[in-house]
């Protein structure tokens, strides 16, 4: 089983973080470094490994350089993995000296702390939520059920206003928060992002991207406080499960109940 030079480049979470990312479209540097609050040139020489190692091409197009993932680059190392997990979930799994690999669910990846999400210190004193989270739907349908109003009610709560991009919306929750929001981008099916005050201003960016026959979505919620991170965090697994019961046409499991069976979890994840 060979690694390939690919291997050595994806040692770094900041070029794994880029190459995800890359996944889901051609960026520019300059894009990479406004996404992640990284400097220009700490981008640049990421990208000058993954380029050497092949991970990534670029190509000129005017004053710009696009950068793009190169898929049969990394496949050798999804062979790999998936080599090892087969002979560990075998191995494992027959002869009792652990328990066998869990198998992800078809509406998606739980966190072995049954959280679905991760909590992490961001820049100058803030905090980020991501998720990573796969369903058993088509692109369409789960981008229609994160845009679409009457959608978005059916799970997670009333909106109104315009959804399209640099249009402001209000987030009616059910717990009688009011949040008025500003949509940065909307470039279906792909991507979702606006700013949503906490009372603080904050960013939350959706990207939905394929992922076989499903569709994986990620979430990441930034420029949240220490104090409020745990909160929020708990409060978006809670509603990544509602979204799972809606999608799969099954009754709506308890918010709150969702809620408080993981807040203790994500402030673990961020304590003060």
């Amino acid at each position: 089983m060979t690694r390939g030079p690919a291997w050595e480049a994806l040692t770094d979470p900041t070029r794994r973080a880029i190459v995800r990312r890359l996944a889901t479209g051609e960026r520019t540097a300059g894009e990479l470094a406004e996404l992640f609050q990284i400097a220009r040139p700490g981008v640049s020489r990421h990208l000058r490994v993954l380029r050497e190692h092949g991970v990534v091409t670029v190509r000129a197009d005017g004053q710009r350089r696009i950068y793009r993932l190169r898929l049969e680059a990394i496949s050798g190392i999804e062979r790999w993995c998936g080599e090892v997990v087969s002979l560990a979930r075998t191995s494992l799994g027959e002869r009792g000296t652990g328990a066998p690999a869990r198998e992800a669910s078809g509406k998606g990846r739980q966190m072995m702390d049954g959280l679905l999400g991760v909590l992490r210190n961001g820049t100058a004193g803030s905090a980020v939520a991501t998720f990573d989270r796969v369903y058993h739907v088509g692109v369409d349908d789960l981008w229609a059920a994160i845009t679409d109003p009457e959608r978005l009610g059916g799970w997670f709560a009333r909106l109104d206003g315009d959804l399209h991009e640099r249009g402001h919306f209000t987030i009616h929750r059910h717990n009688g928060d009011v949040g008025n929001c500003h949509v940065l981008e909307c470039s279906a099916p792909r991507r979702f992002s606006f700013e949503w005050p906490t009372p603080t201003e904050t960013l939350v960016t959706v990207t939905v991207m394929p992922d076989r026959s499903d569709t994986r979505i990620e979430l990441r919620h930034e420029n949240l406080t220490p104090t409020q991170a745990p909160d929020l965090a708990a409060g978006w697994d809670a509603y990544l499960h509602t979204l799972d019961d809606y999608l799969s046409d099954r009754p709506l499991r308890d918010w709150h109940s969702s809620f408080d069976s993981v807040r203790a979890g994500y402030r673990a994840q961020l304590p003060l």
